[in-house]
């Protein structure tokens, strides 16, 4: 059988999207590649959220307020007199509350990181109700988990996208949370993560859910300009930590 063609149990759960690339549901042997692919997106690959958000870092306000305070040190130093030390120490104290700042965001989004796998991502397959409607899903709702699969070099399949819904987050079962979506490097920019949310969104009619939700930070500009193509609508704020302002509330309304 040609691999891009597939029988999926329920419409949305395997769809041929292309000769190279399609997506499908989670199945437990990807675990591995998946946990690989969502700490490579998070922490530690090129362009992952740490190394974004890192750079941002450089323009929040919080950060921003010392760069005024590190000039007038550098200047207190660069002249003669007993200010010099003075303007020593403003420059270093500026110079460490931007290390220290950048510090907090990093070691927030390793933590993030290791929360998730040690939690949701650590029985993927049970967490996200994965092959089950909302009535066989034992704490209610639409949730599910896919993959971006394509023919590697090598000729072996590779994951290169993942998405997911879970109704766990959700006091009301008929809500739903996107969670989890990360594309592979090499990949962005080729329209996976399109075929990830045209997946995830069909997936979520059929079943039945009214609403999905998603939360961004401030330094997601491209994140939340995807997410806005697909007709979520910026529905408020969270505070999360004082170095990311305010985290962005998106939903979608799949009813009237």
């Amino acid at each position: 059988m040609d691999p891009t063609i597939m029988r999926p149990r329920f419409a949305s759960e395997a769809r041929p999207v292309s000769t190279e690339i399609w997506v499908r549901e989670f199945e437990d042997d990807d675990a591995e590649e998946v946990r690989e692919l969502f700490v490579r997106g998070i922490c530690h690959g090129n362009n992952s959220t740490r190394e974004i958000a890192m750079a941002s870092m450089l323009t929040e306000p919080i950060t921003v307020v010392s760069y005024p305070t590190f000039g007038l040190g550098l200047g207190m130093m660069i002249r003669p007199g007993p200010m010099r030390w003075i303007g020593g120490v403003l420059s270093a104290a500026s110079a460490l509350w931007v290390y220290y700042w950048r510090n907090c965001i990093s070691q927030s989004i390793r933590s993030y990181c290791q929360h998730a796998l040690e939690k949701d991502m650590a029985d993927i397959k049970s967490h996200y109700a994965v092959g089950k409607r909302p009535e066989e899903n034992e704490g209610g709702g639409t949730s599910g988990f896919w993959v971006a699969e394509t023919m590697g070099e090598d000729g072996r399949k590779k994951i290169v996208g993942t998405v997911a819904l879970d109704s766990s987050t959700q006091t009301d079962k008929s809500w739903t949370e996107l969670r989890r979506m990360s594309v592979a490097e090499a990949y962005r920019g080729k329209g996976v993560a399109g075929l990830l949310m045209n997946a995830l969104i069909a997936h979520a009619r059929e079943n039945g859910a009214k609403k999905v939700r998603l939360w961004t930070t401030t330094f997601q500009a491209k994140a939340r300009a995807m997410y806005h193509r697909y007709g979520f609508v910026e529905v408020g704020t969270q505070a999360f930590e004082p170095y990311v302002r305010n985290g962005r509330i998106h939903e979608l309304h799949l009813v009237p």
